[in-house]
């Protein structure tokens, strides 16, 4: 038994495809943006940023220590970010 819904998903099978692709691809530039912006404002050790990651994870936290997490997650996330590329 073919209902409507299923005569559309048969007809047009690479059009599903081609959005999935572009998701993980759109995604995967997302991430390393979001890496390359976060790793200019480690990199200039951006005192916003050391203030946000002292307040997120402890009070006692040394701004070495603040630059050093904030590399960490641009490694992470860039890391995850080329994952989504290459699965594209």
């Amino acid at each position: 038994m073919v209902g409507s819904n299923d005569k559309y998903l048969m007809a047009k099978p690479l059009q599903y495809e081609r959005r999935i692709i572009m998701g993980w691809t759109i995604g995967g530039i997302v991430c390393m943006l979001y890496a390359a912006g976060v790793g200019y404002a480690a990199y200039k050790k951006s005192p916003g940023l050391i203030k946000l990651i002292k307040m997120k994870m402890s009070k006692k936290m040394t701004d070495k220590g603040a630059i050093t997490t904030a590399w960490v997650a641009v490694g992470v996330v860039f890391v995850f970010g080329i994952v989504c590329f290459i699965l594209a």
